[in-house]
């Protein structure tokens, strides 16, 4: 009868438990690139809150005037700083939870009209407005990652 070598079994069977749970930890790609991180990390909280608010009216008055084609970097910029007014700290949101809200729009946007999301965005930039204000950074940054797939997709259809 042969003897069986069970710790060399448990061994191998930690070590494919290991990796199976490191592979599901792994992050998508940044949706924020690092030159954007790093000049919103570079401000302080006060500055970011005063930029932050510029820059959402500056996004609504291009939504009004139909001007897409600074729209998505603007947007984006939005995104880092409703993230560092949240966190403290402006990330890349390469999450789970951002790539599949990220997914999630990119469906919706697809299956619109261009002036759908013409209206989509201009919802979306003012309820992002209204959710700013009273400093609710977690779901402005939503808002705003919804602005920035919309106002792809309209800078695109140009």
């Amino acid at each position: 009868m042969k003897r069986v070598c069970w710790s060399g079994w448990a061994s191998a069977l930690l070590l494919v438990v290991f990796v199976v749970m490191v592979a599901g930890c792994q992050s998508g790609p940044a949706l924020v690139p690092p030159g954007v991180q790093s000049a919103v990390n570079a401000d302080d909280r006060e500055r970011n809150y005063d930029l932050a608010w510029q820059d959402i009216r500056r996004m609504n008055g291009h939504v009004e005037r139909e001007e897409w084609a600074k729209l998505p970097e603007l947007s984006l910029t939005i995104v880092s700083r409703m993230d560092r007014l949240a966190t403290g700290e402006a990330g890349p949101l390469a999450d789970r939870h951002t790539a599949r809200l990220l997914e999630e729009v990119r469906e919706d946007v697809s299956e619109h009209t261009a002036e759908e999301n013409v209206r989509v965005v201009t919802a979306v930039g003012l309820e992002l407005q209204e959710a700013f204000d009273p400093g609710e950074f977690e779901r402005a940054r939503s808002l705003a990652i919804e602005a920035y797939v919309v106002s792809l997709a309209l800078s695109d259809a140009q």
